[in-house]
């Protein structure tokens, strides 16, 4: 939430989180509430799609990116976003941070309909959400279930569960947008907690990418002590990978780190990279997150 003109609808969300009671208040949320979703297709409008019986095979490319929706330029910044993704042909997109008008301005991209399912048919009425895309020509006859895993949160968060059908079994795939900022004790460890028990009731295998939000020092043990596998750590040991503030010109707190993650369980990582998000027109801005692509394989190890 880099913007210096915050709406004041924002700026109320972060000041409600602030007051929010932590983990270790009895009023906290629970989370572990499930909404049923469904996957979309543009049909002349967004319509559900039921999920399918079939299979695809072979790797399974990904990108995930905080697009931060907000202020005048953030249109323009989530097109030059999706013109970033679309260059790496990904078979999913996983976007957080989404506001509701740039929710809109995502379902009226010419390509998105030609080309994508999506978990989302309208704008919501959240401030900030996520949402799953999924390539239509790889996924016509290997689409799963969709729902939505409220978390414990400060803001109301929540998880978009999506399975695809790969290799002739589920892979489940958990869009996070984990609480913000450096609240001690955090909600994080049991949001994660959370996203790793999903992937073993599916079967164990999947990935759960997103904003982890990682700038407390727990956070860096919340892979491990969760069966999880950061892909970043196995596939490029040694390198920074920020993916927040790349360039130290944020106006956020917060120095440069690797905030956004992908978490893998029953699958190996082949490859997987910063996206850097370039240059734009003057007067609009990026975001302080980058994108990050990882193209995985599907190993059959179970949780």
């Amino acid at each position: 939430m880099s913007n210096p003109a915050i709406p004041a609808s924002l700026r109320d969300y972060v000041i409600k989180g602030h007051k929010a009671p932590g983990p270790n208040d009895p009023s906290a949320p629970k989370g572990g509430d499930i909404t049923p979703g469904a996957w979309h297709a543009f049909k002349g409008k967004w319509e559900p799609v039921a999920p399918s019986k079939g299979s695809t095979s072979g790797p399974l490319k990904l990108v995930t990116w905080n697009v931060d929706g907000w202020g005048a330029s953030a249109e323009k910044r989530l097109d030059a976003i999706l013109a970033c993704i679309f260059a790496r042909s990904p078979d999913l997109i996983l976007l957080q941070e989404l506001s509701p008008t740039n929710t809109e301005h995502l379902l009226a991209h010419p390509t998105i309909r030609a080309e994508w399912y999506c978990t989302r048919s309208r704008a919501p009425s959240e401030i900030i959400t996520q949402a799953t895309l999924a390539r239509r020509s790889r996924f016509q006859n290997a689409l799963g279930e969709v729902h939505t895993l409220s978390l414990p949160s400060r803001y109301g968060r929540d998880i978009i569960v999506t399975d695809v059908c790969v290799d002739a079994g589920v892979v489940r795939c958990m869009n996070v947008h984990l609480d913000s900022l450096a609240h001690d004790p955090s909600f994080r460890p049991a949001q994660v907690r959370m996203a790793a028990e999903s992937i073993a009731a599916a079967g164990g295998r999947g990935f759960a990418a997103g904003d982890w939000n990682s700038v407390l020092p727990i956070d860096a043990g919340l892979c491990r002590e969760n069966d999880l596998i950061d892909s970043w750590e196995v596939t490029r040991k040694g390198e920074d990978g920020f993916t927040w503030n790349w360039d130290g010109r944020s106006k956020e707190p917060f120095p440069p780190n690797r905030l956004d993650k992908i978490a893998i369980a029953g699958m190996a990582c082949k490859d997987i990279r910063v996206l850097e998000p370039g240059s734009l027109e003057s007067g609009v801005d990026w975001s302080d997150h980058c994108g990050l692509y990882a193209e995985l394989v599907v190993t059959g190890a179970k949780l």
